[in-house]
C-alpha cells in the first residue's frame, strides 16, 4: 500500500487521461473516424505519461519503454476491434 500512496498523483493523472478518452469515445459515438483518433490519442498519452513518469523517478530503462509501447499498441488494437466490430 505504501507504493500506491507514493504514486497516487501519477495514478490520478493517468486515470484522468483514460477517463477523458473514454468520455470522448462515448460522446463521439456517431463518428468512428474521430473515435479512432481519440483511441490513438489515449494510447499515445498512456505511453508518454508512463515513460515520463519513469524518467522522473529515475528508473527508466529500454525494457520499460518497450513495455509501455507494447501495451499501448495492444490497447489500440483492442479499441479498434471494439469500434469496428461487425
Amino acid at each position: 500500500m505504501n507504493d500506491f500512496s507514493h504514486h497516487i498523483r501519477a495514478y490520478t493523472i493517468l486515470a484522468g487521461i483514460l477517463a477523458l478518452g473514454i468520455w470522448g469515445l462515448v460522446w463521439f459515438s456517431y463518428d468512428r473516424g474521430f473515435q479512432t483518433w481519440i483511441a490513438l490519442a489515449m494510447c499515445i498519452s498512456y505511453a508518454v505519461w508512463g515513460i515520463a513518469h519513469h524518467a522522473a523517478e529515475g528508473n527508466l530503462h529500454l525494457r520499460i519503454v518497450f513495455d509501455y509501447l507494447a501495451i499501448s499498441f495492444l490497447g489500440f488494437v483492442l479499441l479498434l476491434s471494439l469500434l469496428y466490430r461487425a
